[in-house]
């Protein structure tokens, strides 16, 4: 963030206006970059929460409560929530809703290769290479 607009973010969050009832939500998938301008100062962001990746309970018990169709077995549901083993939540509704289309248009359940598709997407992520990426969206500067 440029030196001009930090300082103009800075001071809002510092609030020149009561701001009573009013919660300021930041997220962000890598908190090692985050300003410590931002989280050393009392009425910025006042509490932090890791949400880390589902466990395979929850993965299983997700993709179950997506499926209302029942396009998959209980042995498939087991399988995916394996499978996708790092995915955050809004991945496994991307992987359910990207099978449940095709499965719905082609007849075919291939949710091996959305999860292969997926996970190199987080490795991509991960490794800060999201950028290099050719089907990315996102701003170049």
């Amino acid at each position: 963030m440029p030196e001009y607009t930090r300082s103009v973010f800075l001071n809002t969050l510092d609030g020149a206006q009561s701001r009573e009832g009013l919660f300021i939500i930041g997220t962000t998938n890598y908190p090692q970059k985050i300003d410590p301008a931002l989280i050393n100062r009392a009425g910025r962001f006042d509490r932090a929460y890791e949400i880390p990746s589902p466990t395979v309970t929850v993965r299983q018990d997700y993709l179950r409560k997506l499926d209302i169709k029942g396009i998959f077995s209980d042995d498939q549901v087991k399988e995916m929530a394996k499978l996708s083993k790092g995915l955050s939540m809004s991945q496994l509704n991307e992987l359910y809703m990207s099978v449940a289309l095709n499965w719905h248009y082609d007849g075919k359940l291939d949710y091996e290769k959305r999860i292969e598709e997926l996970t190199k997407q987080n490795s991509r992520t991960n490794k800060n290479k999201w950028e290099d990426d050719e089907n990315s969206i996102g701003f170049n500067y």
